[in-house]
């Protein structure tokens, strides 16, 4: 529902199951919420991410991740920043055919390390 600059109440349907959530994203369509499907915790199922921008402005983009079973329960995403900047981890996306690895590196920022 809008208000203002934001949408908030979203929902989000996986095929027969259907929950609102009380959460907001920016109404600008440039930054349309994003979804995605990956087995996070390795055990055989795909869960639901969902990025949502908060905010934006000159040189800043805030946004909140949210991760569904697939029930349409949230799992708990624990906030990196009170690692402080020692931190350093790597990930992989994949998409259709092709897997991106990445490293999350000091001062944050994105590395790509390879393309498979």
């Amino acid at each position: 529902m809008p208000k203002g600059d934001l949408l908030e109440g979203i929902t989000v349907t996986s095929g027969d199951r259907s929950r609102q959530f009380d959460w907001a994203t920016v109404a600008n369509p440039t930054y349309s919420p994003r979804l995605y499907a990956a087995n996070l915790n390795t055990d055989a199922n795909d869960e639901i991410i969902v990025i949502l921008t908060k905010g934006t402005g000159t040189g800043v983009l805030e946004e909140d991740i949210h991760v569904l079973d697939a029930m349409l329960n949230e799992i708990l995403v624990e906030d990196g920043a009170h690692i402080g900047p020692s931190i350093s981890c790597r990930f992989y996306w994949r998409f259709g055919s092709h897997v991106y690895f990445f490293r999350l590196c000091p001062p944050l920022q994105l590395d790509p390390v390879c393309r498979l």
